[in-house]
């Protein structure tokens, strides 16, 4: 049987995994636990009061309210851009973009060794890290020299890119 604290903290992490999903993002409940979680300790610290306490303000409406911001930060994002076709408007050093490539292709290791990953989730990312790392290693070839030239997605430039 899990702790009270634990309990509360799984069902609010649920809650918001299904208001995401409502709104076509998907995230695993142990990452929404992490979430919220620290949430109740924000509001815990600022207000000076013990995680029961705080635990009370993140009610079924701070939940949809979180759901909504996390939503719209990531929609400001521009998911689903091409980014074979977007304009190359913003430039980061070779050497940055080789870094970023490394780092992808992590994050996809993580996905296909780790085994408490759902199978379906693991296929999705990595599918979605491999298609990132092809469109990299495009947009690398085409550079001569200096700078590489990368498409400015979600309103970053240059090393906000990556």
């Amino acid at each position: 049987m899990k702790e009270p604290q634990s309990a509360w903290l799984n069902s609010r992490a649920r809650a918001f995994v299904e208001l995401l999903r409502e709104r076509n993002m998907s995230m695993t409940v142990e990452a929404a636990e992490v979430l919220i979680a620290g949430r109740v300790h924000d509001v815990g610290t600022a207000m000076g009061i013990g995680v029961t306490s705080a635990q009370r303000y993140l009610d079924d409406a701070a939940i949809a309210a979180l759901a909504e911001a996390v939503v719209a930060q990531l929609d400001d994002e521009d998911p689903g851009t091409d980014l074979l076709a977007a304009p190359r408007t913003a430039t980061v050093p070779v050497a940055l973009l080789g870094r970023f490539i490394a780092g992808i292709a992590e994050a996809s290791i993580v996905f296909v060794d780790h085994p408490g990953i759902d199978d379906n989730l693991r296929d999705l990312r990595t599918g979605e890290l491999t298609r990132l790392i092809s469109v990299c290693g495009l947009i690398q070839s085409d550079h001569v020299d200096g700078d590489v030239s990368v498409p400015a997605v979600g309103g970053c430039t240059g090393a906000e890119w990556l």
